[in-house]
C-alpha cells in the first residue's frame, strides 16, 4: 500500500484535490487497533479528504468513536464509519462491483497497476536522461515569484 500512496503523491492532481480512503474493516479486531495511532495519518504527507470505514464491527466502531476525541475536529468530520456496505453514503460508481459499484475490483486493480507502471517508467526515464530531481534554490525562487498564500488561498500576482 505504501508504494501505491507514493505513486499517488507524485501526481499533481492528487496533491491538490487529495484522496478519499475507503477501507473494509471485515476481520479487524481489537489487537489491530494497537497498530495505529491518530498520528499515523499525519505521517503520510497527503490531503485526506474523506475516510470511509465499512463493515466495521460494532465493538470496534465504539472504540474508534471513543478514540476520535483524540484527533482534530477537522479530521474527525472527514471520518465516517459504517457497520455495513449498504449504509455508506458515497457515489457508488466510485466503488468496485463487490461494494455496490459498477466496475469489477479486478479491473480497477489492473488500471491501478497500469497507472503505477506508467509512473515508474516516467521516473526511470527522467533519471536516465539526467534530469535533476532536486531543483536548485534559484529555480525554486524563480518559479515561486509572484505567488503568495497557501493551498487554502493561493493568490497570483
Amino acid at each position: 500500500m505504501a508504494t501505491c500512496y507514493e505513486t499517488l503523491m507524485e501526481d499533481e492532481e492528487t496533491q491538490v484535490r487529495g484522496l478519499v480512503h475507503y477501507a473494509d474493516g471485515s476481520g479487524v479486531s481489537f489487537p489491530h487497533l494497537t497498530l495505529f495511532t491518530p498520528k499515523e495519518a499525519r505521517t503520510i504527507p497527503m490531503r485526506h479528504k474523506e475516510i470511509y470505514g465499512v463493515n466495521v464491527h460494532p465493538t470496534i466502531k465504539f472504540a474508534l468513536d471513543f478514540g476520535m476525541a483524540l484527533i482534530s475536529e477537522k479530521i474527525r468530520k472527514r471520518v465516517k464509519l459504517y457497520t455495513s456496505v449498504e449504509d455508506v453514503e458515497i457515489d457508488k460508481n466510485l466503488l468496485p462491483l463487490e461494494y455496490g459499484g459498477t466496475t469489477p475490483m479486478k479491473e480497477m486493480i489492473v488500471r491501478l497497476e497500469m497507472y503505477s507502471e506508467a509512473a515508474r517508467e516516467g521516473a526511470i526515464s527522467a533519471l536516465r536522461s539526467g534530469a535533476n530531481t532536486c531543483a536548485s534554490a534559484d529555480a525554486v525562487g524563480d518559479a515561486m515569484r509572484g505567488l503568495t498564500g497557501n493551498f487554502r488561498k493561493l493568490e497570483v500576482d
